[in-house]
């Protein structure tokens, strides 16, 4: 008994682990939420769609901030980019906070380049 209950307490603390470094986007990659403002972490496309294969819509530069739309799905984030809904890439974002939090604190402008 005391070596199942030694087992539960280190896979608590794994798990515990596990959970609070996947909110930094250290284990699982971002955590993108609804309404969270994302930072590229590198130069990167936005798109019209989640591939690859759709048009680039624009580009982000490191340090640019997006408004996630929800969670990553199959690698992509949607996100609202110019007034209209796009995908990135979620490897190359990283959490930078909630929308109003970001908005009130930072006061940073955003700088992209719309691609026609």
């Amino acid at each position: 008994m005391n070596m199942v209950l030694r087992g539960g307490r280190g896979l608590g603390a794994a798990a515990a682990l596990v959970v609070g470094l996947s909110g930094l986007g250290l284990v699982v990659g971002p955590a993108a939420v609804a309404d969270s403002v994302m930072t590229a972490t590198t130069a990167v496309n936005v798109r019209a769609g989640a591939s690859t294969s759709t048009s680039v819509v624009g580009l982000l530069y490191a340090g640019n901030s997006v408004t996630a739309l929800g969670p990553a799905t199959d690698g992509w984030t949607k996100v609202s980019y110019n007034g209209r809904t796009a995908y990135v890439f979620a490897a190359y974002l990283k959490s930078a906070g909630t929308t109003t939090a970001a908005a009130a604190t930072t006061g940073t402008s955003v700088r992209a380049t719309t691609i026609e």
